[in-house]
């Protein structure tokens, strides 16, 4: 799933059942081989809310539920951390890895630097305390 924008959560793979490892092969493929339909913004909030809905009414609850994040987003305006917390009490475990943004940008006074909302420590930081749970 791609959520990039509460109006613009994408479901790049639907649900299914990997049994050998051509299956894991042409799934994991088909989703690096499909379009990229955001514009680079993150909906945090709204990815943990569709996830979380998928999850609990999916042909699979039975099943551990886990929802894995991967972003470079670093700060939401205190969305995320409320976010989480639903799917947490609903059994659902989150997992995160940060992208941290490795370009350096040249600051005010000339010396080059991570821009603070890309810093490893912030990012890092901002999914330790607002997105993984459970």
């Amino acid at each position: 799933m791609e959520f990039s924008d509460r109006r613009a959560v994408e479901i790049v793979q639907d649900w299914q059942i990997l049994r050998d490892e051509a299956d894991i092969l042409a799934f994991g493929l088909s989703i690096a081989s499909a379009p990229r339909t955001s514009a680079g913004n993150t909906a945090m909030e709204e990815g943990l809310r569709v996830a979380t809905q998928m999850l609990t009414q999916g042909p699979f609850r039975e099943a551990r539920l886990i929802i894995d994040v991967a972003s470079d987003l670093a700060w939401d305006g205190g969305r995320a951390a409320v976010s989480r917390d639903e799917p947490v009490a609903a059994g659902v475990k989150i997992n995160g890895l940060p992208i941290i943004e490795q370009t350096r940008v040249a600051s005010i006074n000339g010396r080059l630097s991570f821009p603070s909302y890309q810093s490893p420590e912030g990012i890092v930081g901002f999914f330790r305390q607002n997105v993984i749970g459970g």
